[in-house]
């Protein structure tokens, strides 16, 4: 894991963009689920000419591993993880409610809640945006990073993930006829 955390470290270093939203289309071909390693990265893209699917290949890697490094943080702090390693529908169990983690950054233009009906709007946003192509509508924590150096740092995010699972209270609440049990945790 440290050797992973390093990695991602490097290549947070690089400042890439996404230059354009996550997409199925992209997503063919790129999957980063099996590569362990930025020498791994490295050496199964060592021959594709197209740089932009290269960069596009590097971020999902980049993202898919910093969000399994914030799954096992939770586990670290005292959630069970599921044990179904492909099950879509959650990642841990923390106090007897199954969650979905979504890594993730507030969107353009909305700044940072601080009030509980902000928090609430907030939860709204994200279910709506996600679950409108996926219609997926189960319970969620929002990991969301307020610049792309917070994605990185584990030891900051250790810290709010174990006071969370020792006192975190998630929203109940009802979104299109689905009721959801989330909440959001900043890591600033």
């Amino acid at each position: 894991m440290i050797n992973l955390i390093e990695d991602l470290k490097k290549v947070s270093r690089m400042n890439l963009d996404w230059e354009k939203m996550q997409n199925l289309d992209d997503d063919k071909g790129t999957e980063p689920y099996d590569i362990k390693s930025l020498s791994d990265f490295k050496n199964k893209w060592r021959f594709e000419t197209d740089h932009e699917k290269v960069k596009y290949a590097l971020m999902r890697w980049f993202r898919y591993w910093c969000a399994k490094t914030d799954e096992n943080l939770f586990v670290e702090c005292g959630a069970t993880p599921n044990p179904d390693k492909t099950d879509p529908l959650w990642d841990f169990e923390l106090n007897g409610i199954k969650f979905d983690l979504k890594s993730t950054r507030l969107p353009s233009g909305i700044e940072r809640p601080t009030t509980y009906k902000d928090i609430g709007e907030l939860i709204v946003l994200y279910y709506r945006r996600a679950s409108e192509r996926k219609h997926n509508w189960q319970n969620r924590l929002f990991l969301v990073h307020l610049n792309e150096e917070d994605r990185i740092n584990f030891s900051k995010k250790k810290e709010i993930i174990s006071l969370y699972t020792k006192l975190g209270k998630p929203y109940t609440t009802t979104i299109d006829g689905h009721t959801v049990t989330a909440d959001v945790l900043f890591v600033e």
